[in-house]
């Protein structure tokens, strides 16, 4: 153990602890790569050192006056990689740990899902809110994925323990700093340890890449394998965007009709939100859906696979709940179902963790496979952010982290089949199923339209979620003033498809006919290129992912982590190793295009090359073009 003491500084390798200052900085050859502020609280206290016994790897002990005790240990592992795990355990109700690390220069990644999906993250800013995943239907920050898990371009990389009550704040008011807070005192976690333990580990590595790689295999579980290829070769169809909550058996009808005239391949069609008579009743309203068994007759004679939306919320006014109610099958208050307000619904919440209640939910989506012939589900919902206050409500089995009923939802869906659609995920990265990522509106704004979704893909890729549905293509359709939905703007609509082309799966829900002929010529020519030029690469990178657990759509720093441009790109990514695309964002027909240093690059439309590590210039690309480029050679 290489323990330093010097007067109010304590050091263990690369790990310094200023008990004075209240704070602590980590080292490598005298040059600082990381520093953090711990609570003011501190500040007056002495300290004392402590011993942890039965620990044979080097540790840190220091003790607070019967406060908090701070327990450091080091490790060190293959390709001179460096991690401290780092332990407040209070020893009085009057503590709450608090560290705040210096964001610097850096870039940082991981995180999840925002509300704001910013590449890299320091961009966004926040106060602390409990980290658990919400549907962004208030004024949560966190969507509905996301990891305790933050990496940096400087070769950092942190991981908080899933056990910890953990509330997190970012750069509030340009603070730079990344806070973590454990506390049980809102009434979000419920207490596994008398006191809050604030949990950690960092790890410092040569450089971005090489700390994800390490970290990512310690925090998330690979993929099994590949969800069904078929989703990601042919356009996935869908509901919801064009048609919202009032689809009818018309319209789904008159949509594959439409398909079929078109010209149009499919994977499946999705009957969204709106087929019910009532939330969670589990069967198509008749009055909208006079005969939903022969549709779906219909449907499969024109060799259409079916899926409908399906989520774990349940209204009063159905006969589910009534069974659910009589036999404890959900959340509850006090003795009573836990009710509570959705989408101006009074509505319950089934508890998954009892095994009955799952079993039951169960039976209930197989009997809709049996009785219409459905192929899949589309699990909606399954947030956090439902079950938020665990001081007032009540589970059969106890959970601590309101994220382990996602982890829960995940499973049970998972369990169907390999053409299964979630929206939500919490260390669930091992299923072999789809992951769709928030809904965007149909705008230019880099607030939550069309530049959104290249950070918000490669993020999730970034955190194991590799199976990523982009969404629909043109956003969410907005209402104009007659309270209709009105199309996608046009050009805005082709240069979605165009990236849509280049991710996992194409979903159209507004479709191209309601444009006109040359924008069906266009989809058409991009479905085209899905299938036979785009899908090669992403299943090699699918079989990778399984291996090593590098995602299918990569950021540019992934072949150069040192290209210190690369490490802030948000507008490009990579398809595998190999394949770089640069979609046309705004409202132009020009762009600047970084190529990655390190290799060399040909350009798919013109066939030039090009070496790495430079900017093409107002590269043109008109109306029917997205900038692509060909990786042909590495360094050695």
């Amino acid at each position: 153990m290489i323990l330093k003491l010097f007067s109010s500084n304590i050091q263990l390798g690369d790990f310094e602890v200023d008990s004075t200052a209240g704070v602590y900085t980590l080292s490598q050859t005298g040059e600082e790569y990381l520093s953090a502020r711990f609570s003011r609280v501190l500040l007056e206290k002495s300290t004392t050192n402590c011993e942890l016994k039965n620990e044979k790897k080097p540790t840190l002990c220091l003790e607070w006056e019967d406060l908090v005790r701070l327990e450091v240990t080091e490790s060190t592992h293959d390709d001179n990689i460096n991690c401290f795990n780092i332990v407040w355990k209070p020893i009085s109700n009057h503590f709450i740990p608090l560290d705040c690390l210096k964001l610097s220069d850096y870039h940082w990644y991981g995180m999840g899902s925002l509300k704001s999906q910013q590449w890299p993250l320091e961009e966004n800013s926040f106060d602390f809110q409990a980290y658990i995943s919400s549907d962004l239907t208030q004024n949560e920050q966190f969507g509905p994925m996301i990891e305790r898990y933050w990496i940096n371009s400087n070769g950092v990389g942190i991981f908080v323990d899933n056990s910890v009550p953990l509330f997190v704040s970012f750069n509030n008011k340009q603070d730079n700093s990344l806070c973590f807070k454990s506390d049980y005192d809102k009434g979000v976690y419920t207490r596994k340890n008398q006191f809050p333990v604030l949990k950690y580990s960092i790890c410092k590595a040569k450089n971005v890449r090489k700390v994800h790689d390490y970290l990512s295999k310690k925090c998330f579980d690979l993929p099994t394998a590949s969800p069904d290829e078929d989703i990601m070769k042919f356009p996935k169809w869908s509901t919801y965007s064009r048609f919202q909550t009032n689809v009818t058996q018309f319209h789904v009808l008159n949509l594959v009709n439409s398909i079929n005239k078109n010209g149009f391949s499919s994977s499946q069609i999705d009957i969204g939100v709106g087929y019910e008579r009532e939330i969670g009743d589990f069967n198509f309203n008749d009055k909208k859906f006079p005969n939903a068994h022969q549709m779906i007759g219909e449907l499969k004679e024109n060799k259409f696979r079916v899926t409908t939306s399906v989520n774990p919320i349940i209204s009063v006014k159905t006969k589910n709940y009534q069974i659910a109610s009589k036999e404890g099958y959900l959340v509850h208050n006090n003795g009573a179902p836990y009710n509570f307000i959705f989408q101006s619904k009074n509505v319950s919440i089934i508890d998954l963790t009892n095994s009955e209640a799952a079993k039951w939910f169960k039976t209930k989506l197989k009997s809709i496979l049996t009785d219409h012939l459905i192929d899949s589900f589309k699990f909606n919902l399954g947030q956090a952010s439902f079950l938020s206050t665990l001081d007032k409500t009540r589970t059969f089995s106890e959970i601590h982290n309101p994220c382990e009923y996602t982890t829960k939802y995940v499973e049970l869906a998972q369990t169907f089949d390999s053409r299964v659609i979630v929206q939500s995920g919490y260390q669930t990265q091992k299923f072999p199923i789809y992951i769709e990522i928030p809904e965007h509106i149909a705008s230019w704004s880099k607030d939550n339209g069309l530049p959104s979704i290249i950070p918000t893909v490669i993020t999730y890729g970034l955190l194991g979620y590799h199976f990523v549905i982009p969404g629909p293509i043109g956003g969410i359709s907005l209402v104009n003033d007659n309270n209709k939905l009105k199309l996608p703007n046009r050009n805005l609509y082709i240069r979605w498809i165009q990236l849509a082309a280049y991710l996992p799966v194409m979903e159209f829900s507004v479709a191209p006919w309601q444009y006109d002929d040359e924008v069906v010529k266009i989809a058409k020519e991009f479905v085209l290129i899905h299938e036979t030029k785009v899908l090669p690469h992403l299943i090699l990178a699918s079989k990778e992912s399984q291996v090593n657990g590098s995602p299918l759509i990569r950021p540019v720093w992934w072949i150069a982590p040192q290209d210190k441009t690369a490490l802030r790109i948000d507008c490009e990514f990579l398809v595998g190793d190999n394949l770089l695309v640069a979609p046309i964002l705004e409202d132009v027909a020009v762009r600047d295009v970084y190529l990655p240093e390190g290799s060399l690059w040909e350009d798919q439309s013109s066939s030039k090359r090009h070496e790495g590590g430079q900017w093409l210039i107002e590269y043109s690309a008109n109306i029917s073009h997205i900038p692509t480029f060909i990786r042909l050679k590495t360094p050695l």
